[in-house]
């Protein structure tokens, strides 16, 4: 609805919080498409998130024309062009803090990343989930 090069904007916009709340030693990386991946110490991850996410809601306003930013949704055809009610943006962060190292492979982190970020994503609101192995 709001067209792609909103949606570049706000991929930029992540970054620009993403490495804003970065330590000096510490690590991002844009995988591709909406995911980008940290690395940090594990004592520093909880509070990474939160100044993530409250960096990039504070600025969530500005992607929404008013009348959809106080709804609270964007009201438009879906990709089968049926009209549909969406829900804002919202971050999912999944994280993994393998002090134990569990991930030998890297295929095996990065599914597990995966299998993490949809379940943070089913929240429906931006939040984030650190598993410790």
């Amino acid at each position: 609805m709001y067209g792609f090069e909103n949606g570049d904007e706000v991929i930029q916009q992540i970054a620009r919080d993403i490495t804003g709340c970065l330590e000096p030693g510490q690590f991002a990386g844009h995988i591709g498409g909406d995911d980008f991946v940290v690395v940090l110490q594990p004592e520093k991850a909880e509070s990474y998130c939160i100044a993530v996410i409250q960096s990039f809601t504070q600025k969530l306003s500005g992607f929404y024309s008013a009348e959809d930013f106080a709804r609270g949704y964007i009201t438009t055809a879906n990709r089968r062009g049926d009209v549909e009610n969406f829900p804002l943006l919202s971050l999912a962060v999944a994280g993994v803090s393998d002090a134990s190292g569990h991930f030998s492979e890297t295929h095996a982190l990065t599914e597990n990343l995966a299998r993490l970020k949809k379940i943070v994503k089913m929240k429906g609101k931006s939040s984030f989930f650190i598993e410790k192995t």
